[in-house]
């Protein structure tokens, strides 16, 4: 869009009357370049990018402008020798980021008890935690003691037993924002980090296509590049023995491949040249390779495991929840480490658990009483503001009936300078991660 917005003013103000075609290439590849050549449009084809932007410009003079002219004179007003800075996109997540930390700075932790039970069944050990209908804690010590007392030398009974099937699909593919996300999550990359890596693997190297993209999808002419492109990766001796000839098509997948949610660059695609890859630095193979994996695991089975949830109860009187997971395909999932396995955390607590059936009684082992401590909810990371920023409308609070999916804060292309910005003068960073808002800034 500032592309667009950029050449169609220097075309206005210099008068142009002329016809003008528009090269549109998310690719630098000597093969991407030379077929968006041979596809060369009309530019009035894209004139609702150019009034988007020109809109968006307009809206930055009024609201940015005047609004930061208007605090600061406020400022000087109090004696504050400050300028002040507004705008409809940076004011917006500040106003986030400051309501959070208020929500930080006036919480107040309450104790709480958890109670476990170790109970032998005939085929095994089931360690399972206190649970009632509204509460996973208990929250009065009194109480707490009270149940531990009540359950000494009873005889756990299992009540009942939930399995349930699920299926993983692979994720889609990234976009500028969703990588630098995951980017962040793993290696604790800032967002302008990322894209200064992608930058280089597109301009220098030419191993990736056009980084500021908003998109997830791509088109049908894209999809029909992907054969192509595995091809090549199995060149790589790091990919080769990812991929196989039982990898299913996905040019028919609605997940990766729809043209209607592709607006002006397709997802993030390694592209068919692979000539440049063994020069990329170390940092620029870890961004290479999560854009790689996103593309092979795309073309993986599903993962698919099975739960089961098992409530014991003692006498009736008090409950305790224990859940187990046995995989039954690892399908997508193979490709990546644990460490890069975003549902990490709620599969260590889901282990397998023994066979057992409804009304059968074990024989209690052992219990604990742990006490713990209610937390505020964390500081945002910078993986965490991009993705607020992506998905603003989740974070509208005037009406809680509003959740707009497709209301954003800036574009792919912004997203990281907004950040930036508010970096330099309201929010310090520390462990390149975690967020404190500074109180002589906002």
């Amino acid at each position: 869009m500032e592309g667009q917005l950029l050449i169609d003013e220097i075309l206005y103000y210099l008068g142009n009357k002329k016809p003008v075609k528009r090269l549109w290439t998310s690719s630098l590849t000597k093969n991407g370049v030379e077929t968006a050549f041979k596809s060369l449009k009309s530019n009035k084809e894209y004139n609702h990018l150019y009034q988007a932007g020109i809109a968006r410009q307009r809206a930055d003079w009024l609201i940015g402008i005047n609004t930061t002219r208007a605090l600061t004179t406020l400022m000087g007003e109090k004696g504050l020798n400050i300028t002040m800075n507004a705008g409809r996109v940076q004011t917006s997540l500040m106003g986030i980021v400051y309501q959070r930390e208020l929500e930080i700075e006036t919480f107040e932790s309450e104790s709480y008890w958890d109670f476990y039970i170790s109970t032998q069944f005939k085929n095994g050990t089931i360690t399972a935690k206190w649970f009632n209908d509204k509460e996973s804690h208990i929250f009065n010590k009194e109480a707490a003691l009270l149940v531990r007392d009540f359950c000494q030398n009873k005889s756990p009974k299992v009540y009942s037993i939930e399995e349930k099937e699920h299926i993983v699909k692979p994720p889609q593919l990234f976009s500028l924002s969703t990588l630098q996300s995951k980017a962040n999550q793993l290696y604790k990359f800032s967002s302008d980090r990322v894209l200064k890596l992608l930058q280089s693997l597109y301009e220098k190297w030419k191993l990736v296509s056009y980084p500021r993209t908003d998109s997830c999808y791509l088109t049908a002419e894209e999809a029909a590049t992907l054969p192509d492109i595995l091809r090549k990766l199995n060149e790589l001796e790091d990919y080769k023995p990812l991929l196989n000839d039982a990898m299913k098509d996905i040019t028919d997948d609605k997940r990766y491949v729809d043209s209607s949610k592709v607006s002006d660059h397709f997802a993030l695609l390694p592209t068919e040249d692979v000539s440049n890859y063994s020069f990329i630095s170390s940092k620029e193979r870890l961004i290479y390779d999560l854009i790689v994996k996103s593309l092979i695991a795309a073309h993986y089975p599903d993962h698919i495991y099975q739960s089961r949830e098992m409530i014991l109860s003692i006498d009736d009187q008090f409950t305790f929840k224990a859940n187990g997971k046995v995989i039954t395909q690892n399908g997508w999932k193979q490709l990546y480490n644990k460490s890069l396995d975003e549902q990490e955390d709620t599969e260590l607590e889901m282990k397998m658990l023994p066979l057992v059936h409804e009304g059968e009684t074990g024989i209690l082992l052992s219990h604990s009483l742990e006490e713990g401590f209610t937390k505020p909810k964390p500081r945002f990371t910078d993986g965490d503001l991009i993705k607020i920023m992506s998905n603003a409308g989740n974070w509208v609070r005037e009406k809680e009936d509003f959740k707009n999916k497709e209301l954003v804060l800036g574009t792919a292309a912004t997203i990281h300078e907004i950040i930036n910005k508010v970096k330099d003068k309201y929010i310090s960073v520390q462990d390149n991660q975690v967020y404190y808002y500074l109180q002589e800034g906002f």
